[in-house]
């Protein structure tokens, strides 16, 4: 899902960063695409948008962690 979006919005001209989680599986393949990819919590630092595309199970945990301290 995440890919897609990503993908979709880059094609449209906006400038994509990848927020993942250290030791991802996608970190490597989001690079050789060419995006930006950095931890969650850095690139919520600096996203104007921010879409969290995890599990629901996930993501309240994310935000209070990674995302919500550095906005």
């Amino acid at each position: 899902q995440g890919h897609a979006h990503a993908l979709n919005l880059k094609e449209s001209g906006c400038d994509v960063i990848i927020g993942l989680y250290n030791g991802s599986k996608s970190w490597a393949k989001a690079e050789k695409q060419g995006f930006k990819v950095y931890t969650a919590a850095e690139a919520a630092k600096q996203a104007d948008i921010i879409m969290i595309l995890i599990n629901d199970e996930l993501q309240a945990d994310m935000y209070k962690n990674d995302i919500e301290p550095n906005l």
